[in-house]
C-alpha cells in the first residue's frame, strides 16, 4: 500500500478538492493502493455527489444498479442517481 499516496489525496479530500476525492474514491471502490472498502468509497461518492459532481454521482448509480457482495442491488436508488448524474451534466451513452 502506498500510505504517502493516500495521505496526499485524504489531505486533498480536506481541502475540498473534488478531482482528488473522486480519485481517491475510486481507490477504495477497486481497492487499488488502498485496502477495499466499498462503504467508504460511497460515502466520497455521495459527498461529491452533493457537490454537483456528476461522475461520482453516475459511479453511485452504477454500484447500486449492479450491487455487489457489500451493496444490495437498488433500483429505486440507481434510478435517482441516474436522474442525478443527468441534471448534473453527466452525458448519456
Amino acid at each position: 500500500m502506498h500510505t504517502s499516496l493516500v495521505t496526499a489525496s485524504e489531505r486533498l479530500l480536506s481541502a475540498s478538492n473534488g478531482k482528488a476525492s473522486l480519485h481517491l474514491a475510486q481507490m477504495y471502490e477497486s481497492g487499488e493502493v488502498v485496502h477495499k472498502n466499498l462503504l467508504k468509497a460511497i460515502e466520497l461518492y455521495e459527498k461529491l455527489s452533493q457537490q454537483n459532481c456528476s461522475d461520482a454521482t453516475y459511479y453511485l448509480a452504477e454500484l447500486y444498479a449492479r450491487g455487489t457482495q457489500e451493496v444490495a442491488v437498488d433500483i429505486s436508488k440507481a434510478c435517482r442517481y441516474y436522474l442525478l448524474a443527468s441534471q448534473q451534466g453527466k452525458p448519456s451513452g
